[in-house]
């Protein structure tokens, strides 16, 4: 087992670890990043992300009526304020509660952290705008892939969307029924080979990408001319393509390209579900410009000695660091156990709830919770790692059990990273602050004048 030394050691391969190794990196200390090569949450994310609390999402079926459509449209669009102080009435022990951040900072920090990435396929959203889903679901997002964010509902436009039964998650059918059932009329389907014809079903939207760039290599004008007649023929504005086009973002910058050489309208891929493309770009451009050296292997426990972690074992290797950033996710990246006992299994930090420490970790998990409740909002959902102000993870007496170790992402306590309407803001955010606080504590971070701003 060989032994590496440096300042910061990361562990977690995710967004939150992401964003506070690009944090590191522009410092200019000298960090690694600790995490298997295979793709966590971030490879989830469905192209549309929230940070300021949930706005919901509308389902047609249980609309009733246009009327009742409309409504329920415009309780998507709640200002952003209004949402962050609802999110603070339901959520107390929210980290943003915990750290002390106003809905300014909050949306300060997003912006900070969204910049550090430098990623061209997501950008911010600041007007109050709702997406159509591949479920059909419109939704407000305040973080959005850049492919999808002219897929914008917009009054008085026509909108064509564009089938492709290979994909077995995307219906145009039912996104068009969607969007006519608030605004009549509005929405047609559009054929177009060879996305109209792929063979076969599959939930799984980079093996349908990857059927699509072969059919286009072997026809490269076919597709841009099938939906240049669809689109003349019905007078559309808004041209909504599943999310397949691409399975990197250059390639997809590539395919929309040609399209929008060739259409007259504006073109757009939605958001996708599971298994999303979106995520999958964005984790694999993350990896690929990754510039810190990487140890491809699971953490799996920790040297502390006097409150301070001292090292950081793997499988394969044992790196020995200053200051650590625990950013392992939750249930998916195995940043929480999946059975009792309730810890953090990489340093043993206990868990805490709803403000206070699980107290009984060996009795706390009930049966099977993770199979029949993966989506719910069970309170357990909300346990995690509690951080004080400089997300320092916590013991059961409130004080920082690790004096170096900081605390990042869905590892977080206290949200629940499905119902809160936050994972994406708590990530991008997180990261960032464990990254500063980390190089406060080493001796060469900004003012926390300069962290706010």
């Amino acid at each position: 087992m060989s032994t590496r030394s440096t300042q910061v050691a990361i562990i977690g391969g995710g967004l939150a670890a992401f964003t506070a190794a690009e944090t590191i990196r522009r410092s200019g200390a000298d960090a690694l990043m600790i995490h298997p090569q295979s793709p966590g949450a971030t490879a989830l994310w469905s192209g549309l992300g929230q940070a300021f609390g949930p706005a919901g999402s509308l389902l047609p079926q249980s609309a009733g009526s246009v009327e009742a459509a409309e409504r329920v449209v415009q309780t998507l669009t709640t200002d952003r304020d209004e949402r962050f102080a609802a999110l603070s009435r339901r959520r107390p022990f929210h980290p943003y509660a915990r750290w002390g951040l106003s809905r300014a900072e909050v949306g300060a920090h997003l912006k900070s952290a969204l910049r550090s990435l430098d990623y061209a396929g997501i950008e911010r959203v600041d007007e109050e705008v709702v997406f159509p889903t591949a479920y059909a679901a419109p939704y407000s997002a305040d973080i959005v892939a850049t492919s999808t964010r002219q897929s914008a509902i917009t009054a008085g436009e026509r909108v064509g969307v564009v089938a492709c039964p290979a994909l077995a998650d995307w219906s145009a059918a039912r996104l068009v029924d969607a969007l006519n059932s608030t605004r009549p009329d509005t929405a047609v389907v559009v054929e177009a080979a060879p996305l109209s014809s792929l063979p076969g079903a599959s939930s799984h939207s980079v093996k349908v990408a990857t059927q699509l760039a072969a059919a286009l290599e072997d026809a490269p004008g076919t597709f841009a001319a099938a939906l240049e007649q669809s689109v003349d023929a019905h007078g559309i504005d808004l041209l909504t393509l599943p999310p397949c086009l691409g399975r990197s973002w250059t390639e997809h910058v590539e395919i929309f390209g040609a399209l929008e050489d060739v259409l007259s309208c504006r073109v757009a891929e939605s958001a996708a579900a599971r298994n999303s493309i979106h995520g999958w770009r964005l984790d694999r451009y993350l990896r690929s410009r990754n510039a810190l050296e990487v140890v491809s292997a699971r953490a799996v426990s920790a040297a502390v000695e006097n409150r301070s972690a001292r090292a950081v074992n793997t499988v394969s290797d044992t790196v020995s660091a200053d200051a650590v950033i625990l950013a392992t996710g939750r249930w998916i990246g195995r940043g929480l156990p999946g059975s009792a006992p309730l810890r953090e299994p990489i340093f043993g930090v206990d868990l805490w709830l709803d403000g206070g420490p699980i107290r009984n970790p060996e009795e706390a998990w009930p049966p099977r919770l993770l199979e029949e409740l993966p989506w719910g909002d069970h309170p357990l959902f909300r346990a995690g790692v509690a951080t004080d102000e400089t997300l320092r993870p916590l013991d059961l007496n409130g004080a920082p059990a690790v004096d170096n170790v900081f605390a990042a992402g869905r590892l977080l306590a206290g949200f629940n990273p499905i119902w809160d309407g936050t994972t994406m803001g708590v990530d991008l955010i997180s990261g960032r602050l464990a990254a500063l606080f980390a190089l406060e504590y080493l001796g060469i971070a900004a003012s926390r004048e300069e962290m706010t701003s």
